[in-house]
């Protein structure tokens, strides 16, 4: 949908506005830049080329802040969007919800084509260049801030996704905290930038060097702004050194950027993540390890004094295995002529050195539970590893669902319907009528405590009642399985129908009852057999005495044999 083009006084305005985004930005950059040299060396971009990866691998002395940064971007990749699996679903929203069953309407063909949009768009997730973008992404969520954009696409590939670096990209906020502005800046050829707009409107200059050569490279801007009179983002794309007018536009009803951060502030632009708040330790870490070399050098080829007798010269003797120094004593009163110094104690380094480690493994979540083992895991285990899924990431989980996994839906959805993929009318999700359910591992570790406390629920009948009479009664087996299997993240298809889980509950109920007839078969064989009562009409043995014989006329004689 295009959009007005800008020129004159409005798009010098809007100039000063990204300038005023870019300074705010500059203030970040160093800070920036010593979190790609300590932790991400080979994270470049073209704006800032102030070091090649080869001068800042010759930086780092230790690679655990480097490793972790890689392993726990991979972790939370999975975590929130799982290679090859689905990591949302769309849900009626509770007003959606309570107005059907208010009015008495069904709601299966509603969940039946939401569970449908839900399976397309997932599918046009599952591509590499989505899982190669999320991670790029990630990685520099971890550090501060992450870019990625979502675009048109073709029929072979609807969604086409592309990440940014954080130093080609600065934002400006709105009134209440969320991202208004986005501002893009990359180098990009000549002859690219003709053939992804080749409607532009360029200068004559631009267009004949274009044409002629096509290798010169340019600053291209594409800046993405909301307009809050007109509801919708418009889309901005000029040359920096073209200050006349923009070069194209488009407009949008979603935002073509994903901009999470993983922690922020009141009143900050940007993120900060584990990266920037383990940086100190991290350049201890690796300054320690840089003299712990150094020492463990000196250790190995020590530093030795010698008397200046003019005996021993230095700068002729051979180091070499076999080579025969001459010097004027090796002992004596006045001592040797040449000495080795003592070596430092380097034990004393390395146990620093582990406490730093674990410090920026523990900064960066890098801390993992026993690999799993051929032993089958109990259900304890289980539920402890989703609880410490969920307080590694319970103070980002909201802002990166949010700020990543809703806008990201959204924008998806938009593309689609615009490319025909999915027909009729436009979802719109508010999570009020329509909302998005997270059934990634993160989301559903946050869902876990409902499968927990039902167990515990359970576990604490059945130490009640071991018939399981109880629980029978109190528990329903059929709402019981289904939340579970939900809580849990069981895709629908896969949990029983309404009418096997009655079937289910009857099996339980049967299972009960006959649990507690074997118990008490069980119970009434275990007591001792009671004695046998006395005979009646004897008093002597405590019996009763017998009854009295009845008054004539009062018994009836007994039938005839021949029924006379």
């Amino acid at each position: 949908m295009a959009a007005k083009q800008l020129s004159g006084e409005p798009f010098k305005r809007h100039q000063a506005r990204a300038a005023a985004a870019w300074s705010l930005h500059d203030q970040w950059q160093k800070t920036l830049i010593d979190a790609y040299d300590y932790v991400a060396p080979y994270r470049m971009s073209t704006r800032y080329a102030t070091k090649s990866p080869n001068t800042r691998a010759n930086l780092i002395f230790d690679n655990t802040a480097p490793m972790a940064h890689v392993r726990s971007t991979g972790r939370l990749q999975q975590d929130l969007f799982p290679t090859g699996e689905s990591f949302f679903a769309l849900e009626l929203g509770p007003a959606a919800t309570a107005k059907a069953e208010a009015n008495g309407q069904q709601l299966d063909d509603w969940k039946k084509e939401l569970e449908l949009v839900s399976a397309i768009v997932n599918i046009a997730f599952q591509t590499g260049e989505f899982d190669a973008a999320v991670n790029e992404t990630l990685a520099d969520v971890l550090i501060s801030t992450g870019f990625m954009m979502v675009m048109h696409g073709d029929e072979h590939h609807p969604l086409r996704f592309t990440s940014a670096s954080m130093d080609e990209v600065a934002i400006d906020q709105g009134p209440y905290g969320s991202v208004h502005g986005v501002f893009w800046k990359r180098k990009w050829a000549a002859r690219a930038i003709l053939e992804n707009w080749p409607r532009g409107k360029f200068s004559p200059e631009f267009k004949e060097a274009a044409e002629k050569q096509g290798t010169e490279e340019h600053i291209l801007c594409q800046d993405v702004i909301w307009d809050d009179k007109k509801q919708h983002w418009l889309h901005y794309v000029y040359l920096e050194a073209e200050k006349d007018s923009t070069v194209a536009t488009d407009e949008s009803r979603e935002c073509p950027w994903i901009t999470p951060r993983y922690f922020r502030m009141p009143g900050q632009v940007y993120g900060f993540g584990p990266v920037l708040m383990t940086l100190p330790t991290t350049k201890s870490l690796n300054k320690a390890m840089e003299i712990t070399l150094k020492s463990a050098a000196l250790a190995m080829l020590g530093i030795f004094t010698r008397v200046d007798d003019g005996v021993f010269n230095p700068d002729t003797a051979r180091i070499e295995p076999g080579a025969i120094w001459t010097v004027a004593r090796n002992g004596g009163p006045l001592g040797p002529s040449i000495q080795r110094l003592p070596p430092a104690d380097i034990n004393i380094a390395n146990i620093i050195l582990q406490d730093l480690r674990m410090q920026v493994q523990a900064g960066m979540q890098d801390q993992q539970l026993p690999p799993d083992g051929a032993v089958p895991r109990s259900a304890s285990e289980i539920m402890e590893r989703v609880k410490q899924l969920a307080q590694d990431h319970a103070g980002a989980y909201g802002r990166l669902v949010q700020e990543m996994v809703i806008p990201l839906i959204k924008r998806a959805l938009e593309v689609l319907y615009d490319m025909g993929a999915l027909k009729g009318e436009p979802l719109k999700i508010d999570q009020l009528l329509v909302k998005v359910k997270v059934i990634s591992p993160l989301g559903m570790a946050s869902k876990a405590s409902l499968a927990a406390k039902y167990l515990q629920w359970v576990q604490m009948l059945q130490m009640t009642d071991p018939t399981g009479g109880l629980l029978a009664k109190l528990t329903p087996a059929d709402k019981g399985f289904a939340e579970v299997a939900e809580s849990l993240g069981i895709p629908n298809h896969l949990i029983y129908p309404a009418s096997i889980q009655s079937s289910i509950a009857s099996s339980v109920k049967a299972l009960a009852s006959q649990a507690a007839q074997a118990m008490a078969a069980q119970q009434k064989q275990m007591d001792p057999a009671p004695p046998p009562p006395p005979a009646n009409g004897d008093p002597a043995q405590g019996g009763a005495p017998p009854p009295p014989p009845a008054p004539a006329g009062l018994i009836a004689p007994p039938p005839s044999p021949t029924g006379a």
